[in-house]
């Protein structure tokens, strides 16, 4: 069976540890930066699919 990468969520649970890792914290970060973008644009996507009715 085989999983789609968009189905894929990096998470880490930061309430047990106090320790911080750059490298981690960064890949994060960018991931959710990459998921806001796409949330972004799909909702220009709607807006722009909404007003041409």
């Amino acid at each position: 069976m085989s999983l789609s990468v968009s189905f894929v969520l990096p998470v880490k649970n930061y309430s047990s540890g106090r320790s911080v890792d750059c490298n981690t914290d960064i890949l994060l970060l960018s991931a959710l930066n990459c998921m806001l973008c796409s949330i972004d644009d799909w909702l220009e996507v709607l807006h722009t699919l909404s007003t041409k009715k």
